[in-house]
């Protein structure tokens, strides 16, 4: 289900599947990651567009925008501005649900490592 030097689990923690997504880079890479990836996510992007809107909305319970723009994630059900990914992943611990899907996508990581330091209660940014 996920491709070798683009979809990549990170870590399985307390419910959620991290994912990264590292070659993404513009608004139809997200669109292409959100088609391969299971119901729900919780998507960490800085990008978003028309193009993923069906996507949203059948998809995704909550982005962590961490754009400037007010508008590209407006058909998500919740959206959640963040500062960064650190931020963002903080949150996920924080609003979790088991079986979910946590896609980092694009210009949004946080380490391995420091998913364990979230899941292990060290909430920093």
């Amino acid at each position: 289900m996920y491709l070798e030097n683009r979809l990549q689990i990170l870590r399985v923690a307390d419910g959620l599947t991290w994912i990264a997504d590292y070659n993404a880079t513009t608004v139809n890479a997200v669109w292409f990651a959100l088609e391969m990836l299971p119901a729900p996510i919780y998507l960490i992007s800085k990008h978003g567009g028309p193009e993923i809107d069906h996507l949203l909305k059948e998809k995704v319970r909550i982005v962590f925008d961490l754009s400037q723009s007010l508008n590209w994630f407006d058909k998500a059900p919740l959206i959640v501005k963040s500062l960064n990914p650190r931020a963002a992943a903080r949150n996920c611990f924080r609003m979790r649900k088991e079986g979910v899907t946590v896609l980092f996508s694009p210009g949004a990581y946080v380490t391995p490592e420091e998913i364990l330091q979230f899941q292990q209660g060290a909430f920093y940014y």
